[in-house]
C-alpha cells in the first residue's frame, strides 16, 4: 500500500507554480465548481495572474501579510492564490494575529 507521502508529488513547487503546471497540462479540465460556475484550470490561472498584477500595483510584495474579506466564492480562492503567487502570506478570515 502506498501513502501520499511515498511520492514527491510537488517536487518543491510553490502552490502558484503547481497551479501553472496543472493549467499547462490540463487547461480545459475543471479546476473549480461553485454553484453554477465552472472554471477551467486555464481560466483559473489567468484570473489569479490578473489579480496578482493588480495586487502588485497597490503594493503587495513578498512577505506581506494579506487578509481577504470575501464570502466563500471563486473570487476568494483566486485571491488566495494571487497572494501566494506574489510570495505573500495569506491570513485566513478570523485568524488571530499575535
Amino acid at each position: 500500500m502506498h501513502r501520499i507521502t511515498d511520492y514527491n508529488l510537488f517536487d518543491g513547487l510553490t502552490l502558484g507554480q503547481l497551479l501553472e503546471r496543472t493549467a499547462s497540462a490540463y487547461p480545459n479540465k475543471e479546476a473549480l465548481i461553485f454553484k453554477d460556475q465552472r472554471v477551467t484550470y486555464r481560466a483559473f490561472n489567468e484570473k489569479v495572474d490578473q489579480l496578482a498584477v493588480e495586487l502588485q500595483k497597490v503594493g503587495v510584495r513578498k512577505g506581506d501579510r494579506c487578509a481577504v474579506l470575501l464570502p466563500s466564492s471563486p473570487e476568494f480562492v483566486f485571491a488566495q492564490y494571487a497572494i501566494l503567487k506574489l510570495g505573500g502570506i495569506f491570513i485566513p478570515p478570523f485568524h488571530k494575529v499575535s
